[in-house]
């Protein structure tokens, strides 16, 4: 991942932070893996303790502005703790995180 992708996950996380702050971020994908071209997305899957619309709209406004700002598209994947530790802890996608994430 390279130094600007990441500033950019940082500044998603604190701007998360500030108005969810039990959320973790991990970046995945081809930007944590550094094999992005020009127009790729930044990937990042939030891991939070409860979900429902409100909080899908803070992850959303949080990764619309960050990534309007710098021109990248930040795309993101919600999931709960509950959901990790029961079904879906086998899932591909967050096996795929497990693997080749960047913890923000």
């Amino acid at each position: 991942m390279n130094r600007k992708d990441l500033k950019l996950a940082r500044t998603f996380k604190k701007k998360l932070h500030a108005r969810l702050p039990d959320a973790e971020v991990t970046a995945y994908g081809s930007r944590a893996r550094g094999d992005h071209h020009r127009y790729s997305d930044l990937d990042l899957f939030v891991l939070v303790n409860r979900y429902n619309r409100k909080i899908r709209g803070l992850v959303f406004d949080c990764a619309w502005q960050v990534g309007f700002d710098a021109g990248i598209h930040l795309s993101t994947t919600i999931y709960t703790r509950k959901e990790i530790a029961g079904v879906l802890k086998e899932d591909p996608l967050y096996l795929n995180v497990q693997r080749e994430g960047v913890p923000i």
